[in-house]
């Protein structure tokens, strides 16, 4: 940004990492459900990859995705941002995640391939059963069980061009030829913006689908066509592409297609039973509630849907036109969660109060498949923004630490969007109590501006930077810039939070500093944090420390030049006052310098 600048950018000297993070963070103050939003993106290493299926991994939070044209599954641990990423099948479409034996197997279809595969992260090894239907297109998959236990025994899955439901039986021999994979690992580092959704009450649409007066819906009995540890039923009575499938609370299965229905199937009975749904349309994200409630995406209707298979009873919630709702999954508090394809936009819909509440991503980013996480942060693949984001409302980790106040900073195209020379730019920032302010700003030439609020602010109100400093614009060349809050307090405790965004059409992902617990972690005074820092480009790098005592400090590193692939790895404890503290890297190119920042939580 333009402005009076200090500090120029000099060489660093060979000196080891010491006298680490006197300063401490907190974590962002949001609303609660329907609230704003924060969104976490990490790029997937593999460019253009088409991820699809995700699945989250409950006892580490670990973040499963497949990537379609990359051929590959990729996993992100969100705590370190690494990705990590298996070269495994053709065509990887959707995701079913086995945990029962105490470390994890994901069993994915290969639309391209004509497979059911199954990839064992902890020994790198890929296995794979061909489907008897040539062509078929595996799509849709979930685990089977027979009784109360908890290791699968079979897989289902929907077979969208050869138009079957299909099981594919677990043990033998079947997945004993194991193919070695050896995964690529890169640090991503993750863009933050914050999201201000749009709401709106709508009224559903009611109608009968088993017609007026009510009448039994049809049904037919099909044993299905076994061969070896496959077995298919044809679609007989619901032509249709089958997609999506899902287990009900009875133990029934239910398959959305393409056209125009919805199918019922039994297992113990090998009984169908198509649910029919309004001309034109197409379900395609499929969840079951706990009153046995089918909820559904119309993608070509442009509606989320509810079916009553005991009333046959229908209820459809209109979107906006053109968003192409695809995959849907259920909240804890009961709401409906989708994303829409088309309309770059991920939705909630409250049925309580027909209210729909959508956030609005960047142009062309295509949401697909979604899951939520055990702290209640959403999680969705980008078919064409090749990133894997988390969307949270709320605070960002949880309730935020005892006795730490909250603060939060962006620009107004979101911390990791990019802007050219010229282009007009705003800072937001927003501290829980009333504070005093230091705007840090550390360029992409390499020099730092520290900017002071002159009075105190309020607490909990958003404000702009330019509001105290007028219009601002960027200047310089290309590069990544971050900018840095750092707040003392009404209680006396420094707070600060950091956002990067790139000039020029540089990355801000092409470095990063990270610290093991992940950035926003929580440390006590006392504990050891490990700093990481790694650059996609070579050059000079240096690191500061926006403190918890309120001082901008440089930290010595050794060495002082990086390169790509190089991890610069230092430990040290925690010492001193209790709050939130900014670390920020730059790298200089000798044409750029780009930045990157990461904060931390420190208690007593």
């Amino acid at each position: 940004m333009n402005g009076s600048r200090g500090l120029r950018f000099g060489v660093l000297t060979a000196l080891a990492l010491a006298l680490l993070l006197s300063g401490g963070v907190m974590q962002l103050e949001l609303q609660a459900n329907g609230g704003p939003a924060t969104l976490t993106a990490w790029g997937i290493p593999t460019p253009d990859s088409l991820p699809m299926g995700v699945a989250i991994d409950p006892t580490n939070g670990q973040v499963y995705f497949a990537e379609f044209v990359g051929d590959k599954i990729g996993r992100l641990d969100p705590g370190s941002n690494v990705i990590t990423e298996w070269a495994a099948g053709d065509g990887p479409n959707y995701l079913a995640l086995d945990i029962s034996t105490g470390s994890a197997s994901l069993y994915f279809t290969e639309g391209l391939g004509n497979r059911v595969s199954r990839l064992i992260p902890s020994v790198n090894g890929y296995s794979y059963a061909t489907v008897p239907t040539d062509d078929s297109w595996p799509n849709g998959v979930a685990l089977g069980f027979i009784g109360m236990t908890l290791v699968p025994s079979h897989i289902w899955f929907s077979e969208r061009m050869g138009n079957k439901l299909a099981r594919l039986t677990l043990g033998g021999l079947l997945f004993d030829v194991i193919i070695m994979s050896t995964p690529t690992e890169r640090m991503v580092a993750p863009a933050t913006q914050y999201l201000t959704p749009t709401a709106r009450v709508v009224t559903p649409a009611t109608t009968a689908t088993w017609g007026s007066p009510p009448l039994p819906p049809p049904l037919m009995v099909d044993p299905g066509v076994t061969s070896g540890p496959f077995t298919e039923w044809p679609l007989a009575l619901g032509p249709g592409h089958p997609a999506m499938i899902a287990r009900g609370p009875n133990g029934d299965l239910w398959l959305s297609t393409e056209t125009n229905s919805i199918i019922q199937f039994d297992p113990d009975t090998n009984a169908f039973i198509p649910h029919s749904l309004p001309s034109g349309s197409a379900s395609l994200g499929l969840a079951i509630d706990s009153a046995g409630h089918i909820w559904f995406t119309e993608s070509w209707q442009d509606k989320i849907g509810r079916l009553d298979p005991t009333t046959g009873m229908l209820s459809e919630w209109p979107l906006t036109s053109a968003s192409q709702p695809f995959a849907l999954a259920l909240a804890p508090d009961g709401s409906i969660w989708f994303s829409e394809r088309e309309g770059d936009r991920i939705g909630m819909l409250d049925p309580s109060t027909n209210t729909i509440t959508e956030y609005q991503l960047a142009s062309g980013a295509h949401p697909l498949d979604i899951a939520f996480d055990g702290a209640g942060s959403l999680w969705f693949t980008t078919e064409r923004a090749n990133y894997l984001g988390r969307l949270t409302v709320g605070p960002v980790l949880g309730p935020p630490p005892v006795g730490l106040p909250l603060v939060e900073v962006s620009v107004d195209r979101g911390c990791g969007s990019n802007y050219n020379p010229g282009d007009p730019i705003d800072v937001l920032f927003r501290v829980s109590e009333a504070s005093t302010v230091k705007i840090r700003d550390f360029d992409q030439t390499g020099r730092i501006v520290t900017i002071n609020i002159g009075s105190p602010i309020a607490g909990g109100t958003l404000y702009r930077l330019s509001s105290f400093t007028g219009p601002l614009t960027i200047s310089g060349g290309a590069g990544v810039e971050t900018v840095v809050i750092q707040a003392t307090t009404a209680s006396g405790v420094v707070v600060s939070s950091g956002c990067s965004f790139g000039i020029g059409g540089v990355s801000p992902s092409l470095v990063s500093v990270t610290v093991d617990r992940g950035c926003d972690g929580t440390y006590h005074l006392g504990e050891t944090a490990t700093v990481t820092l790694q650059s996609g480009v070579s050059g000079q790098v240096r690191l500061f420390n926006v403190s918890r005592d309120g001082q901008l400090v440089q930290i010595p590193v050794f060495p002082p030049l990086i390169t790509p692939g190089l991890r610069i790895t230092v430990s040290a404890p925690f010492t001193g006052a209790i709050g939130r503290n900014t670390l920020v890297m730059q790298v200089a190119t000798g044409s750029q310098v780009l930045t990157s920042a990461c904060s931390t939580n420190v208690l007593p």
